[in-house]
């Protein structure tokens, strides 16, 4: 067990130590993570519990005809396994490495070419200079995610890992050099209930223990990289023994409410990472987002082939003060189409083949997401989304392309 939390701790989507634990789902990401008000299955845990009261009602039309159309499911449970790979990240350095060996090749072609081709070529090519420099100190974050979750009408819960670690590059000319810039493991275990104040109205309220594990930042030469291993082999015996500490273990509450406005359209919104005990010496800004559904009925169908099509927007994590100045970067938008393929008419319980597609925008970013389930047992989920690195929107995108394979009902 021990082995495997190392394991996990070393590969791991680049966040920051002060922000709360986020839950990755690949279904709200493929829309923009636009999907406080969306909630209506197991992922109501993470962004909305409030949303589990609207488990299985949705899907009893002649009961609840002014709530909107949703397959009849009594229950929701998934085991799933997902990894991101540094995709973009990994493509921009093959094109680099690529020009700049064609440029190193021609140079030492070169009769007159000195000791010092290297530095001549750089010095002869600045176009390669500045992309080496934009290149400089660029992560490649690789993550793991494990979630155990299940769902219910009114209540869920769910234990779930997120692993990440984002080595970068250092391209110095005489000395070149690697670094980690993020190395965590968040480990969570979460339960919560939502209940209905009359046909309109859905509440729920939440627990969220979370423990923490994260690397310092560090960065070494290559000419000193077994100093580098003997340091994380450190900081991982560190964590080992920390891993049994309860103290480090931090308690959150989370809040959420829903209102259906109308068949067609449902607000939302959530107060997430309460945390009444923090994570040892970590202070936690609470995340506020409020957001809007809007499901049009001529889209919709809840036969044994239904179709489920959400627009939604969201105005996310409000108290964040790092963010107040970019607009852009609270507003979440998007939309998703789901589909029965294969199915039998007139039992929307029953179904073979599901396709689901989203895109949308996150913080200013594209978004989109394609998943394919099977028998209702197994589903395939691919989702890439971007977040931003810099001070605006659009100065530095650390992109995530994250596949996540699923079996139960």
């Amino acid at each position: 067990m021990t082995r495997n939390y190392s394991i996990l701790l070393l590969l791991a989507s680049t966040l920051y130590a002060a922000q709360g634990p986020v839950h990755k789902s690949l279904r709200a990401y493929a829309m923009g993570n636009a999907f406080v008000a969306v909630a209506e299955d197991k992922d109501a845990v993470y962004y909305n519990p409030a949303g589990l009261n609207l488990i299985n009602r949705l899907g009893n039309y002649e009961k609840y005809p002014e709530l909107g159309y949703y397959p009849n499911n009594f229950i929701d449970a998934r085991i799933s396994t997902g990894v991101n790979l540094p995709v973009s990240q990994g493509y921009q350095a093959y094109k680099l490495g690529m020009d700049a060996a064609h440029v190193y090749k021609n140079a030492t072609r070169d009769p007159n070419a000195g000791q010092s081709v290297i530095l001549d070529t750089v010095g002869n090519h600045p176009e390669l200079s500045d992309k080496l420099m934009a290149f400089d100190q660029r992560t490649f974050p690789v993550g793991v995610k494990q979630d155990f979750e299940f769902a219910v009408p009114h209540f869920g819960g769910s234990i779930w890992l997120d692993a990440t670690v984002s080595p970068y590059l250092e391209t110095g000319i005489i000395t070149p050099g690697v670094g980690i810039d993020t190395a965590y493991v968040d480990a969570v275990a979460q339960a919560a209930i939502g209940f209905g104040i009359g046909e309109r109205w859905s509440v729920g309220i939440g627990y969220k223990g979370v423990k923490r594990e994260y690397m310092p930042r560090m960065k070494t030469s290559l000419l000193e990289f077994q100093s580098a291993i003997d340091t994380i082999k450190s900081e991982s015996d560190l964590i080992k023994s920390d891993v049994s500490k309860v103290s480090t273990v931090g308690h959150a509450i989370e809040l959420g409410g829903m209102y259906q406005w109308k068949r067609e359209v449902r607000l939302g919104a959530s107060l997430r990472n309460l945390f009444i005990v923090p994570m040892g010496e970590e202070s936690i800004t609470p995340n506020l987002t409020t957001g809007i559904v809007y499901s049009p009925r001529r889209l919709q169908r809840n036969t044994g082939f239904y179709r489920k099509v959400n627009f939604a927007a969201d105005y996310e994590d409000i108290f964040n003060n790092d963010r107040n100045y970019k607009f852009f970067s609270h507003l979440n938008i998007g939309m998703e189409c789901d589909q029965v393929l294969l199915g039998i008419p007139n039992y929307p319980s029953i179904r073979f083949l599901k396709a689901r597609g989203g895109v949308g925008f996150k913080g200013g970013y594209p978004t989109a997401g394609f998943a394919l389930e099977v028998m209702r047992f197994v589903e395939v989920e691919a989702t890439t989304w971007a977040e931003e690195l810099g001070y605006y929107t659009g100065a530095v995108e650390n992109r995530y392309w994250v596949v996540q394979a699923s079996i139960g009902i």
